[in-house]
């Protein structure tokens, strides 16, 4: 079972493995050696360009190498106990990127679960899409009886349901539009993840058009206008 107890300790058996630098005053430990194509510095120094501080503070350290309970949860990267966890195993700087600035969203999520979902605005967002989604799959001949469209959870088979028998690029040409992109339709915390990603990565404007609810949460917290929920701070 993964937990917090169980990173911690992995992370105390391993210390001695870790090499660590401050780069833009967050604290990175790289555990296993990462492709020579790989500046992690520059990765790093980016995302501290793009994020205000008030986010970065969200995060205590980043942990770059091979990790158990990253294949255990068949992921690239885990956002916990207020540090970030990302494989070593990248293709390039972009995708580092792309990894950590997904778990950045993951943090800010919990921290700031309150002011982004107690309205439900989001929500209601998502699960509206995500009806129109089972309308179209169903004209096209999918059985979409079987699946729950509208839960905002994440469920494996449902996204396997997308993965392997839709496909990602044909639900791209189905979804007309309605997603960033094919996996912010798996769960409500992916499609607020991603909208994150594209606000800070690529364009705010597309942000705004696509996922109107999500942009005005993300603007308002990097503008540092939404209160932090404190007490869900690790």
């Amino acid at each position: 079972m993964i937990n917090k107890n169980n990173i911690k300790n992995y992370m105390k058996n391993h210390q001695k493995s870790l090499s660590s630098r401050l780069i833009n005053n967050i604290q990175v430990h790289v555990k296993d050696l990462l492709p020579k194509n790989i500046d992690v510095e520059s990765v790093i120094k980016t995302i501290t360009n793009k994020l205000p501080g008030h986010i970065l503070d969200l995060v205590d350290i980043i942990y770059i190498g091979k990790f158990d309970f990253l294949d255990i949860k068949q992921t690239n990267a885990t956002y916990m106990d207020s540090a970030i966890y990302t494989t070593n195993e990248q293709t390039n700087d972009a995708d580092m990127m792309d990894d950590i600035l997904h778990e950045y969203a993951h943090a800010v999520e919990k921290n700031y679960n309150m002011q982004i979902y107690s309205d439900n605005a989001i929500e209601s967002e998502f699960l509206s899409k995500r009806l129109k989604l089972e309308t179209l799959l169903d004209y096209e001949g999918y059985d979409v009886e079987q699946y729950n469209f509208i839960t905002p959870e994440y469920d494996l088979n449902f996204d396997i349901f997308l993965h392997n028998e839709v496909g990602y690029e044909k639900l791209r040409n189905i979804d007309q539009g309605m997603f960033l992109n094919s996996y912010s339709v798996t769960s409500l915390t992916e499609y607020f993840a991603t909208s994150f990603e594209e606000y800070y990565l690529r364009g705010r404007e597309v942000v705004k058009k696509v996922t109107p609810a999500v942009f005005s949460k993300i603007d308002s917290i990097h503008l540092g206008e939404a209160e932090h929920d404190y007490q869900t701070r690790d």
